[in-house]
């Protein structure tokens, strides 16, 4: 297994745990106890923590040892959305006026994968196939500078979705009303890649924008939004 490699699995294997709630915020997380936990070297570990503390979905205290679990506030998730809704909606604008056959293609397969696994409650599956959705989009820029700040913005922004979307939580409150959304999140990418696809960028960027806005309110009051998504829907 090769050192890129490596720390690619060390990563998805670092987000699994989190994605379960092993860890929460404000847990500390140290590399050797995590390394041994994963069967992993520590080289790959440290690695994959060092990304995600570049990402701020770990964080560093001075002076003590290992890693923790940021805490989550609504000021903090609205600049995180506020910062994605920017860049990504210029992204899928970029997308759609240089989008290629191949490159839309990749977006339905990841479409389909994505509604797939939610409707088989694979929650890493959908994890990752949310993720690598918004990353292609963001690669299609050819934008590497552009591709880096997303990435890093979208995995700040999944500590708020892993612990406040209903597909990933143990709260059975708003479970349905969650869960509504999640399926929702699948149709709006997938009218997302349509207007890629016709190559409308001023509609790719409002669509998008748009999404990521549907996100940040469902996580701040899920019942609302789910209520006024619905009403939207009803008119396709």
């Amino acid at each position: 297994m090769g050192k890129i490699k490596a720390t690619d699995v060390a990563l998805q294997e670092i987000a699994k745990l989190i994605i379960s709630h092993k860890y929460k915020p404000g847990d500390r997380i140290l590399e050797t106890s995590l390394a041994q936990e994963l069967n992993l070297s520590r080289t790959p570990i440290r690695d994959a923590l060092g990304q995600l503390l570049s990402a701020g979905f770990l964080e560093k205290p001075d002076g003590q040892k290992g890693y923790i679990i940021p805490s989550l506030s609504p000021e903090d998730m609205k600049f995180v959305f506020q910062t994605r809704s920017l860049m990504e909606g210029e992204a899928a604008k970029m997308a759609a006026r240089q989008a290629t056959t191949k490159e839309i293609e990749v977006l339905l397969k990841m479409n389909e994968s994505e509604m797939k696994a939610f409707y088989d409650n694979e929650k890493e599956k959908y994890a990752n196939y949310n993720e690598i959705f918004h990353l292609t989009i963001a690669k299609m820029t050819k934008n590497p500078y552009l591709y880096r700040l997303i990435k890093q913005v979208f995995w700040r922004s999944r500590l708020y979705i892993f612990f406040f979307a209903g597909f990933y939580t143990l709260d059975q409150s708003l479970i349905d009303f969650r869960s509504e959304h999640q399926r929702l999140s699948h149709i709006e990418h997938a009218k997302l890649i349509k207007a890629i696809s016709e190559h409308k960028e001023a509609e790719a960027e409002q669509l998008m924008k748009e999404h990521i806005s549907n996100t940040f309110s469902h996580l701040l009051n899920p019942q609302s939004t789910i209520l006024d998504i619905n009403n939207t829907l009803d008119k396709l």
